[in-house]
């Protein structure tokens, strides 16, 4: 079961004597994923990658900024990403799985991350702002039944909220005056909870019992400027994202 949202648009490019690029849509927002087994459900899967419960939401990613080129010209800002939702899963049942990367129970919730910043070239060019990423949901998992899996990297319980990394700011070229763009913040993580009264076991290397993590998204890169003027020209490099 899974809710992903929609990527925001990029911008288009422009240009003139003075030119001004257009902001990237916003990401959509994931929506909640709920998903509930009962005391008799049984999951038995083989494949390698096949999960017995599969769970998440993830927020679209923020579309870039255009770009722009004139005499003057300032790139467009990246916009930020939709917002991973809550992930809740409540098993009662059996599940097992046979296959490598086959988890139990597998459960996230994860931020969309900000588009980047348009580039920009002219006598006087400034580069867009990279886009703020979003967060990602809680995550609650409640397991009463009984998990097994019998592959490598194949955790019984993985419950997991994932900050949305920051757009990158645009880069710059000109002659006089070159500033790059700012990254944009990296996005939040959400509250992530196990529950366990039930039976777990796991056979297969580098397999947790419960493996849960809550991890926020890094900043954006700063954007780079460079200036060829011969005389008293400037170049300044964007500042890093949070």
């Amino acid at each position: 079961a899974q809710s992903i949202g929609g990527g925001g648009g990029s911008a288009r490019g422009t240009g003139g004597l003075f030119a001004l690029g257009g902001t990237g849509g916003g990401g959509g927002a994931g929506g909640s994923v709920t998903v509930t087994t009962g005391s008799t459900a049984a999951m038995h899967t083989s494949g390698q990658g096949a999960h017995g419960i599969f769970a998440q939401s993830i927020g679209g990613g923020g579309g870039s900024g255009s770009s722009g080129g004139g005499v003057v010209s300032l790139g467009g800002s990246g916009a930020g990403g939709g917002n991973g939702a809550a992930v809740t899963v409540t098993h009662g049942g059996s599940i097992l799985t046979e296959g490598n990367l086959a988890r139990g129970i597998f459960a996230q919730s994860v931020g969309g991350g900000g588009g980047s910043g348009g580039h920009s070239g002219g006598l006087v060019s400034l580069g867009g702002s990279g886009g703020t990423a979003s967060t990602g949901g809680n995550v609650t998992v409640t397991n009463n039944g009984i998990v097994e899996t019998l592959g490598d990297n194949a955790s019984a319980i993985q419950a997991q909220s994932i900050g949305g990394g920051g757009g990158d700011g645009g880069t710059t070229g000109g002659v006089f005056l070159t500033i790059g763009g700012g990254g944009g913040g990296g996005g939040g993580s959400g509250l992530v909870t196990v529950n366990h009264t039930g039976d777990l076991q796991t056979l297969g290397d580098d397999s947790h019992g419960i493996f849960a993590q809550s991890v926020g998204g890094g900043g954006g890169n700063g954007g780079a400027s460079g200036s060829i003027s011969a005389f008293a020209g400037v170049a300044l490099g964007g500042a890093g994202g949070a």
